[in-house]
């Protein structure tokens, strides 16, 4: 559903808006197990990723996606996620992926790095600008 319904407005965004900005909202479950083989200390009252280690401030497209055990919901997002990142490649269409961890559910809070899409309904209701973290 990921895989299609992306290519579906990939598709309609390249044949009547092509110089939009496409924004597809992906999940962190396109890493698959990888991040769980990342060296973590454990600390008095939580585990940390190894402070030397080149995640040490997020995970970035950099991390592979490949041979890692996915979900069937992560192997659909990975598919929907290269779509994106190929419609931008071959058609010149601008493209974007946020690949965040909790984006919605049930009981999610809408804290601000915690339920995206409550924290954004959260923010345009009350007025609050939306911040983006970006890693580098």
């Amino acid at each position: 559903m990921n895989a299609n319904g992306t290519l579906i407005l990939l598709e309609a965004a390249r044949q009547y808006c092509p110089n939009s900005t496409f924004i597809h909202c992906s999940t962190n479950k396109v890493y698959g197990d990888t991040p769980n083989k990342l060296p973590l200390q454990e600390l008095a009252t939580r585990w940390e990723i190894n402070p030397n280690h080149q995640y040490v401030n997020g995970i970035d497209e950099s991390m592979s996606i490949d041979n890692s055990k996915h979900s069937l919901f992560g192997a659909s997002k990975v598919a929907a996620d290269i779509l994106v990142q190929e419609y931008g490649k071959y058609f010149e269409i601008k493209t974007v992926s946020f690949r965040g961890g909790c984006l919605t559910g049930p009981s999610h809070s809408g804290a601000k790095l915690h339920g995206f899409l409550a924290y954004l309904m959260n923010c345009t209701i009350i007025g609050e600008p939306y911040t983006i973290y970006l890693i580098k």
